[in-house]
């Protein structure tokens, strides 16, 4: 874990989107992968090749937009996990100063349950899976103004 961890922090390689590989849904920009499932850390690193990072959903209306682009009954990576601190999601590596929004699965969150987990995303709701299960994933373009 201590390796997967560190080889984040040092990757700095932040190439600008090819905004052909994403779709606009709402005002911003997303690339819904299902060919290819990978474990989080490869879908992290597939998402910053193409100029963009695992998707961190903002609030309920973007949330319900992309849902609508996604395969019924199939859970996708997002940009959250509890990496760091077990139990305590975040969206690590990004240096979000916010909480992110979560819609928690009902009966999903187990306060008690402290693995390192990371989010995914599954009709509308999120729940938290072993990093290491092979996924699709969603990745949104990093846009610098």
């Amino acid at each position: 874990m201590e390796a997967k961890l560190a080889a984040f922090e040092a990757s700095k390689r932040k190439p600008k989107p090819d905004l052909k590989k994403f779709i606009k849904i709402g005002s911003r920009y997303f690339h819904i992968e299902e060919m290819h499932k990978l474990n989080w850390y490869a879908a992290f690193k597939a998402c910053r090749e193409i100029g963009g990072r695992l998707a961190i959903i903002q609030n309920e209306e973007e949330l319900n937009k992309i849902n609508d682009r996604v395969e019924w009954l199939t859970n996708y990576w997002l940009g959250i996990n509890s990496l760091i601190e077990a139990g305590r999601y975040k969206t690590w590596p990004y240096g979000e100063k916010q909480r992110p929004f979560i819609k928690w699965l009902r009966g999903t969150f187990r306060d008690h349950d402290y693995g390192r987990k990371c989010l995914v995303l599954l009709e509308s709701k999120m729940l938290d899976r072993e990093c290491d299960e092979y996924r699709p994933f969603i990745c949104e373009a990093v846009i610098k103004e």
